[in-house]
């Protein structure tokens, strides 16, 4: 990562050619990882560096959407998104296509009535397209939308099938990124040693790679959550609450409190629970991002409050 950085760097110096410099910066925010906090400067620098290029712009617009989404602005995320479409359809990017709209379908939710709309054109057009971050994504998303809405034999069917594209001809980064939905996907499916071992594959892998690794600690807590050691499930979600809060990860530290109190729920301890539920739920409402399906966990935050008398509350829950 250092040695990453140091090039990108040394490639913003070294040249005027735009789509050089867009790519520099654009490292540069994936360097990041998921601390968002200072990579606003970059893009704005990476957006100049386009100029009227749609190839460029549509680049640029997607990590502008992403800034905007880790920052809870879900307008102005959609609104990049929908000028990156464009974009990318002018310039004949269907790589960047697909990621959109992939994307825009995730921030608009599932029950936004666009939403399946805009992953299955996403899955359709990354059908032809080699196993990458963009197909790696839309492919994932798709799957996933088809879990949350109960159509488990596609999900897991597809997500297979991404899995094994990306072993035959993937990066290491994709391959974290198709594992942390696999591990979703098979837990939905009661497919608990599998999911397991997806899971705890994603987290070594996230943790060999990324700076910031809070998400592959939550992973790796619900794979262990699931069919593993609740022990260690507690010790991963505590770290993952460290690593979140360090990187300011406000999206994955909400999941991270929501699988901790889950776990105090199993072991029972109704007022940690509670504690550690009423923080994901904070979290939930400050982002706006409430929809039940996603993650599963609202029925045990109504449990545990009713366990320690909370009744009105866990009415309203």
């Amino acid at each position: 990562t250092a040695d990453a950085l140091r090039l990108a760097s040394a490639a913003l110096e070294a040249t005027t050619d735009p789509s050089v410099r867009v790519g520099a910066r654009l490292l540069i925010v994936d360097l990041a990882g998921q601390d968002q906090s200072a990579v606003g400067p970059v893009l704005d620098g990476a957006f100049v560096d386009a100029g009227d290029d749609p190839g460029l712009l549509c680049r640029v617009r997607f990590y502008r959407a992403m800034k905007a989404y880790y920052d809870a602005d879900m307008e102005l995320a959609d609104a990049e998104l929908k000028r990156g479409a464009e974009e990318a359809r002018d310039a004949g990017a269907t790589d960047q296509l697909v990621q959109i709209l992939a994307t825009r379908a995730l921030i608009r939710g599932a029950r936004d009535p666009e939403s399946d709309g805009l992953l299955q054109r996403a899955a359709m057009l990354a059908a032809g397209l080699p196993a990458g971050p963009e197909s790696v994504q839309a492919a994932q998303m798709y799957a996933r939308s088809r879990a949350y809405a109960g159509d488990i034999t596609e999900a897991v069917r597809v997500i297979e099938t991404q899995r094994a594209a990306v072993q035959r001809s993937g990066t290491l980064r994709d391959l974290s990124s198709v594992l942390l939905a696999v591990a979703s996907i098979y837990s939905r499916a009661g497919r608990g040693a599998a999911s397991l071992q997806a899971s705890r594959e994603a987290m070594r892998l996230i943790l060999d790679m990324e700076t910031t690794p809070g998400h592959g600690l939550v992973v790796g807590a619900l794979g262990e959550f699931l069919a593993g050691s609740p022990t260690v499930a507690l010790a991963l979600t505590t770290q993952a609450i460290e690593a979140c809060t360090a990187a300011g990860d406000e999206d994955w530290l909400r999941l991270a409190h929501a699988a901790h109190g889950q776990i105090l729920m199993f072991q029972n301890d109704p007022d940690g629970a509670v504690a550690a539920l009423r923080k994901a739920q904070d979290a939930e409402r400050r982002m706006s991002r409430n929809d039940p399906a996603i993650y599963l966990w609202h029925a045990d935050f109504v449990e545990a409050l009713a366990a320690v008398g909370a009744v009105d509350e866990a009415r309203e829950v």
